[in-house]
């Protein structure tokens, strides 16, 4: 099993620190504050978004669209400045860049764009397996200068104007589209339990689907996470348990 070093795990798994080894390799990365007064400039522009600085699928992200918005929410007992961070926000589409490192250098990847255009910040449920050049350069900046062994997610953002990529966060560890990579090409789990002799195959340009857009994929023979679902309910049924839970 390949992993990284602790210092680079706590590194990556935390997003300020993250936007700080950004800035120290000089990759593109979206301005970024702790979320407090004292830290913010006077030139700020909206809309910007508030992030917590470790957590993973979206959850308690916000967009924050004016100065009033901001203020009332700076003050609130429910944002911790030492654990949030304020980021402005790139318009464009989302990109996701996923590796298998060794030493910092990039051994194998896929990479994804969603296909619906939700507003959610959570993962989509529909992917489509991609290539960006400028997307994958910059994740490979990161891995070097992290020295990253192992399998890690990088979120980037492609602006709308002229396609420049922006690293948002990383995730170091497996991540919720990883049966997509499979289907797509790339085993990243055999790749992470021994160490491959041989370049992996071209990833297939394939659209996937999973959670709630899974079964009508699997119907039609396209590409989705049902059939593997099926085979191993256990995470969808303690998923259910711990939404039950939250409304009680």
């Amino acid at each position: 099993m390949h992993v990284p070093s602790l210092s680079s795990f706590n590194t990556a798994v935390d997003k300020w620190t993250f936007h700080i080894a950004a800035q120290a390799c000089y990759a593109n990365t979206p301005r970024t504050w702790l979320a407090s007064p004292a830290h913010l400039p006077s030139d700020l522009t909206f809309p910007l978004l508030l992030k917590p600085r470790i957590g993973e699928g979206g959850v308690g992200i916000s967009l924050i669209h004016d100065a009033p918005q901001l203020n009332f929410i700076l003050p609130s007992p429910n944002v911790e400045p030492a654990l949030s961070i304020i980021q402005e926000f790139i318009p464009g589409q989302n990109v996701g860049c996923n590796v298998f490192c060794q030493y910092g250098q990039i051994l194998a990847f896929t990479m994804q764009h969603p296909l619906d255009q939700s507003q959610s910040f959570a993962p989509a449920s529909s992917i489509q397996f991609t290539f960006h050049e400028g997307a994958l350069a910059q994740a490979a900046k990161l891995c070097r200068h992290l020295h990253w062994t192992g399998v890690a997610n990088f979120d980037l953002r492609l602006h709308a104007t002229n396609g420049q990529a922006f690293l948002l966060e990383m995730n170091p560890r497996f991540w919720a589209t990883i049966h997509g990579s499979v289907l797509a090409g790339t085993n990243f789990v055999r790749l992470n339990c021994s160490l491959p002799h041989t370049a992996p195959a071209k990833t297939n340009a394939i659209a996937y689907h999973r959670g709630s857009h899974s079964f009508s994929a699997w119907l039609r023979a396209a590409p989705s996470d049902f059939a593997s679902r099926l085979r191993d309910p256990l995470p969808d049924l303690l998923f259910l348990l711990s939404k039950l839970k939250q409304l009680h």
